[in-house]
């Protein structure tokens, strides 16, 4: 049956595992366990967001659903030095980022950045900058801004920010098949040498790099949507 609501992926899930009435209590943790597999394994555009947020120190912390960078861009403000123009990020690894370079001079605007931990690393290390308490556009002031992969919302679950709880989200819409494989490998401990779960994992493997190629053919061409939302400000 077609889904596209958390209540019709749980039909279709007890469906698909021939009703059994002592697994039904545990099918939210089927797909919760779900959704996780799917913020490891899924790279698609509805998952792309950009942020914007001020940049006052060497270490900033990344946003609160980051899962993977795609680019990082820093901004001089309107109220910095016009001389200087926005710069494209390069990737580094910690390591490079430590050699490359001298943490006793700091500069203007960054060149490179790293992911360590819950935090991104700018290198080389910055000048201060003089910003005013409780500013929130951070763009008259030197700012970053990431374009990355997100969490998406758990279904049935309520929003952090919100107190929501969703009963659909865009990955569902997109890719309900996702979401309805993935659930039925969660179901592996429960099923004693079900020959099914072959199946259902190539069919996941199969959604699986069809969802990310065609994400990223879409991305990269001339089409291509880049950014699901308007951005956010960062905390």
């Amino acid at each position: 049956m077609p889904f596209n609501s958390y209540d019709e992926l749980v039909t279709s899930l007890d469906n698909w595992l021939g009703q059994r009435v002592e697994l039904q209590p545990i099918y939210p943790d089927f797909v919760l366990m779900a959704e996780q597999r799917m913020y490891r394994d899924l790279r698609v555009r509805e998952m792309i967001r950009r942020a914007k947020a001020l940049l006052n120190d060497t270490w900033e912390w990344l946003p609160w659903d980051f899962i993977k960078m795609r680019r990082v861009t820093a901004y001089p403000g309107q109220t910095g030095d016009t001389a200087y123009r926005p710069v494209r990020l390069t990737g580094m690894s910690p390591g490079q980022l430590e050699a490359s370079y001298n943490a006793t001079t700091t500069y203007t605007l960054p060149e490179a950045y790293t992911i360590e931990g819950l935090q991104i690393r700018f290198g080389p290390p910055l000048t201060p900058q003089e910003v005013p308490e409780g500013v929130l556009d951070p763009s008259p002031y030197r700012n970053f801004e990431c374009i990355y992969y997100a969490r998406f919302a758990h279904l049935n679950q309520a929003d952090k920010n919100t107190g929501v709880v969703p009963t659909t989200n865009q990955i569902l819409q997109a890719y309900p098949e996702l979401y309805l494989y993935a659930s039925l490998i969660e179901a592996e401990p429960y099923l004693v040498d079900d020959q099914r779960l072959m199946v259902w994992k190539g069919l996941y493997d199969d959604a699986l790099n069809r969802a990310n190629l065609m994400s990223e053919y879409d991305t990269m061409s001339a089409l291509a949507v880049g950014v699901s939302d308007g951005g956010q400000y960062m905390p």
